[in-house]
């Protein structure tokens, strides 16, 4: 029976890791997780269904467990058994979760009449666009949900007018009466008690008059008539309300007059005046950032934002919050939802504005549910590839913490681009890696800076060498929208060109939210799992470069001492001591930065994985480690390894030793040739044991390849070398600062980009074990057994075949 640490998720947040064994039942791990599961929690199969509690001692662990080694727990649903009443009649009895949309209830219930409608405890009708913000706790009674069927009552369906302008359509009884319609408006719409109701010859209805008069005394053609125009007998006086979307604001000039305003927008309670921001007669406000309830984070449309630095996906974002909350052109003020105000790279234009995945949740507003933003750093500025890096180990991180699920992957790019650079081809590639292939259908491309003409990056999007083209295929039309947010936060709003673009950028966000609201919402397991599958392929490559080239030192190694006991074998065999000089492989700490963390193994004394991600001591989710929770580096338990201060590298350095050391070190009492054979055999075992560990290091990159290209939206592994050879040329062509580290960081990924096409060219016609082991034992046989003439040809050998079959430059 095999130990495994088991995580256990309920309901998709973990609350608990615990260590068991895989024939386990299900029955002991409830037992060592009774603090934290209830007796109305159930567990989960790998497919998702309940496993009842009366028979989890026929499960093990081994049977439920998933391949991150994570248990899933869900909440048993609410479910009660209740009486749908049609009419005051009995209906039908089903069993319900309280929980239920009343949508979801009509659907369930296929009998249900098209006229009949739900009521609430107040007895108050529930039109059918209500019924999804109505659930089954909210109006059952007694065990009891009633429904009535309003056919042959006088129900009819009227346009509603606000200031002479169509603004709804809504059904009502003709006899409710108009505080009891003012409610209802009140609860689907922003707004307040700032209208009246006007008859059919416009006059106003007080409202104390309200609740005595029925709609059919103010219905006319199937429609009535609403106004924000107020009328007051108070001295003059201004009021100013503020809250929703649709304030407004009245002046009142006298006892006798009505002056119609045109309602204006004022700042949302909570929002921060940020002066340093204007530039003119606009006032800024930062949206206040409030975490959701429960409720708006079921309901919201979640949005992740990804761009290369400069796409202009700041200010689209900061326009998008304006469109939302219907600002207009003559309103004299703004929202942004981020500020960089203090940000150091606020201050140079080459650097990301956004320097960290952030969450910006908006509120329900009129024209659409709450809109969750996840917004991540720019890929591509000057800080090059370890901080693109970063940005996908803060994306991965959000994904597994933050960001369970998502309903679209905003792709920002600028519009102006007629053809791609390889900076952006390699840039986008990395967007796209993060991602699985079951979003593919979820992604919207944002182009910015667009006029009028047809964006010129759309040939570009469209050709065979840009990954993205791969994908648009698969996304419903429209697959990419334009935007132009010049206007938004101009002061001269006057301006006829400003008024222009105006229009053209909320007409762009008007077709955005169009779209966003037909996607679905998509787990994102898939993309979680990429993205684990590409960092365990980096970090296998690292160990595997390492492997190779203490591979390439000991071949050196071999290659000198047999050299030098060659032509002194004269002093080998009458026990006479020597001095030679070899070249090696020292090992050597370097101390971490400050906010660095490392996974060394403690057992092998090396660094598995660098930089990691986990700043503690707990290994078992770093990227070195397998699904079995054994090392893909060193081979040791998860157990074995932690973080620390400082990290291990290898350095070549020349080191001056006798042949009695090395006779010492690899002998026991053997004197003379005897003694140099049992040299030889042991630099032998040596070789091999590399040769093995190389082979059980590829044949992983393998598997975990395969896995990958299944699962992944970019089923290429590595980036082109041809994109990176060009970017080295132009950095070097350019000279920007920061350019040499850069390079450098190029060069690297090259090289990991050599080994896995290496090893995938030769996958399929790879020799197996015994025939490596062979092949190196008669190469060691030559060594052993020629003569000096030959001794450099057999070495030589040796160092080919290795080559040849590792393709790794030092």
């Amino acid at each position: 029976m095999s130990r495994v640490i088991v995580r256990f998720f309920l309901n998709g947040q973990p609350v608990s890791t615990k260590p068991l064994t895989s024939q386990d039942n299900l029955k002991t791990a409830r037992e060592k997780l009774k603090e934290k599961m209830s007796g109305s929690q159930q567990f989960l199969t790998k497919e998702g269904d309940l496993i009842d509690i009366n028979e989890e001692d026929s499960f093990t662990i081994e049977d439920v467990i998933d391949s991150s080694r994570i248990i899933n727990i869900k909440e048993k649903e609410d479910k009660k058994e209740l009486k749908i009443k049609l009419n005051d009649k009995l209906f039908k009895t089903i069993e319900l979760d309280k929980k239920t949309k009343l949508s979801d209830v009509r659907k369930s219930i296929q009998n249900i009449p098209e006229s009949a409608h739900f009521y609430t405890l107040d007895n108050e009708i529930i039109e059918k666009d209500e019924e999804e913000t109505f659930l089954v706790e909210n109006i059952i009674n007694n065990d009891e949900i009633n429904l009535k069927n309003e056919k042959g009552m006088d129900t009819i369906t009227i346009g509603i007018y606000l200031d002479g302008e169509s603004f709804m359509k809504k059904q009502f009884d003709k006899n409710i009466s108009l505080s009891d319609i003012r409610k209802k408006l009140e609860i689907v719409t922003c707004i307040t008690k700032g209208f009246i109701f006007e008859d059919e010859e416009r006059n106003k209805i007080q409202r104390e008059n309200e609740k005595s008069l029925k709609l059919s005394s103010i219905l006319y053609d199937n429609k009535i008539n609403i106004t924000t125009e107020m009328s007051d007998t108070s001295s003059n006086n201004n009021t100013t309300s503020v809250g929703s979307p649709c304030n407004t604001t009245t002046h009142n000039t006298s006892s006798n007059n009505t002056t119609t305003v045109p309602r204006k927008n004022v700042p949302i309670e909570g929002s921060i005046r940020l002066e340093s921001h204007e530039k003119g007669k606009l006032k800024i406000y930062l949206y206040p950032n409030e975490p959701f309830n429960q409720k708006e984070e079921n309901e919201a449309i979640a949005i992740l934002v990804v761009g290369q630095t400069g796409s202009g996906k700041t200010t689209l974002l900061n326009s998008f919050v304006n469109a939302l909350y219907g600002i207009k052109i003559t309103d004299d003020f703004r929202y942004i939802i981020i500020n960089e105000d203090n940000s150091e790279q606020n201050r140079d234009q080459s650097k990301s504005q956004t320097s960290k995945v952030s969450i910006y949740n908006i509120k329900r507003t009129k024209r659409t549910p709450p809109i969750k933003i996840i917004d991540t750093p720019g890929f591509g500025d000057t800080r090059g590839i370890e901080y693109d890096k970063e940005i996908t180990n803060q994306i991965k991180e959000a994904f597994e913490t933050k960001v369970l699920d998502l309903n679209a992957i905003c792709f920002v790019a600028q519009s102006s681009n007629p053809r791609l650079t390889a900076s952006q081809k390699y840039i986008f590639g990395n967007i796209i890696d993060l991602f699985g292939k079951d979003v593919k259908k979820n992604f919207i491309a944002m182009l910015t800076f667009c006029d009028g003409e047809d964006p010129q990056i759309i040939n570009s999007l469209q050709s065979k060498d840009c990954i993205f083209s791969s994908i648009i295929p698969e996304i419903n039309e429209p697959w990419y929208l334009k935007f132009n947010n010049s206007a938004i936060f101009a002061n001269k709003t006057k301006d006829e060109f400003t008024q222009m673009f105006w229009q053209l950028g909320m007409k762009n966000f008007d077709e955005f939210i169009k779209k966003l609201k037909k996607l679905p919402r998509i787990s994102l397991k898939q993309s979680r799992e990429v993205l684990k599958r590409r960092e365990q392929i980096k970090t296998q490559i690292e160990g595997l470069r390492i492997s190779l080239n203490n591979g390439i030192s000991k071949m050196s190694e071999i290659e000198q001492t047999c050299e030098q006991f060659y032509l002194n074998r004269d002093k080998v065999n009458n026990n006479q001591d020597f001095t030679f000089t070899v070249t090696i492989e020292e090992q050597v700490k370097f101390v971490l930065k400050r906010g660095e963390y490392v996974t060394n193994c403690l057992k092998c004394n090396r660094t598995c994985h660098y930089p990691c991600y986990i700043s503690g001591d707990v290994k078992d989710r770093c990227y070195c480690i397998g699904d079995n929770g054994y090392c893909n580096v060193c081979g040791c338990h998860y157990t074995q390894h932690a973080n620390s201060e400082y990290r291990y590298e290898y350095r070549e350095k020349t080191k001056e030793q006798t042949a009695q050391e090395v006779l010492e070190r690899y002998n026991e009492g053997i004197k003379g040739m005897a003694s140099a054979e049992n040299l030889l055999n042991k630099l032998e075992d040596e070789y091999i044991k590399i040769q093995m560990d190389c082979y059980d290091k590829e044949v992983e990159i393998i598997k975990c390849i395969n896995i990958l290209s299944s699962i992944a939206l970019n089923d290429k592994i590595t980036s082109s070398n041809e994109y990176l050879d060009q970017l080295i040329q132009t950095e070097n062509d350019e000279k920007k600062s920061g350019y040499k580290e850069r390079i450098e960081g190029y060069k690297q990924l090259k090289q990991a980009n050599e080994i896995i096409e290496d090893i995938m060219r030769k996958s399929s016609s790879k020799k197996s074990k015994e025939e490596i082991k062979t092949e190196v034992e008669i190469k060691m046989n030559e060594l052993k057994q020629g003569e000096k003439s030959t001794l450099g040809k057999s070495i030589q050998k040796m160092r080919s075949m290795f080559l040849s079959e590792k393709q790794i430059i030092k």
